[in-house]
């Protein structure tokens, strides 16, 4: 750009990070970011969306490293910055660091957003820590919030894969509690694995026993 004397501004060098990034074009995201600070001052959407492509592609340590960079400049992080990190924990398999994050969020007076909640929550089921993700799920249901469906079908395999029948009947009766309902196929999936695997007779009779969102009860 700058051979053609153009001198452009933070939001057009915002907007290319964004470009690449997205593309999944992050060594040309990682050359437009030092471009940019031959002109111009990093905002707190750069190291955004900086740290956010670097979670995506799964390298916490240079994610990290923005972070880091950002703090010594004088920024704070806001709940887009702190979201993408805990998304990117979560790619790690690494639920410690998510939920230390998250709790540390809490702490920090930072207001709490549903996709913030969810972040940390998939970080734990990713990682296969299913007492936090529980605790959590808990959490936002005493917050008055609802867990979409997906959510609870994650929990669902998490404690089955598990072999944890007493699990698995904990998170089937919360989430029917809280109004939730799975569709007649992942009810019939359900079933289907347990059967296959063996045992769970008792989460089998509730199961069974349970609504569908459509309407479709299986009676078998």
């Amino acid at each position: 750009m700058h051979k053609h004397k153009v001198k452009p501004g933070a939001p057009t060098f915002n907007t290319l990070l964004k470009l690449y990034a997205r593309a999944g074009k992050f060594d040309h995201a990682l050359a437009i970011y030092e471009e940019m600070q031959q002109t111009v001052e990093p905002s707190i959407v750069t190291f955004n969306t900086m740290i956010d492509g670097c979670a995506h592609r799964g390298d916490m340590e240079q994610a990290v490293k923005f972070f880091d960079e950002m703090i010594e400049r004088g920024m704070n992080p806001d709940i887009c910055t702190m979201t993408s990190l805990l998304k990117g924990f979560g790619r790690a398999r690494d639920p410690q660091r998510a939920v230390q994050l998250y709790e540390a969020m809490k702490q920090g007076g930072y207001q709490i957003e549903e996709r913030t909640r969810y972040a940390v929550i998939n970080a734990c089921l990713r990682g296969n820590d299913r007492e936090n993700a529980r605790r959590l799920m808990r959490e936002m249901l005493e917050t008055g919030l609802t867990i979409r469906a997906r959510t609870w079908i994650w929990m669902l395999e998490s404690d089955i894969w598990a072999d944890d029948e007493n699990a698995a009947l904990q998170t089937l009766r919360y989430m029917i509690s809280s109004g939730a309902r799975l569709d007649s196929q992942s009810k019939g999936l359900f079933i289907k694995e347990v059967r296959d695997r063996g045992g769970f007779l008792r989460f089998q009779r509730e199961l069974k026993a349970a609504r569908t969102s459509d309407g479709h009860d299986r009676k078998d």
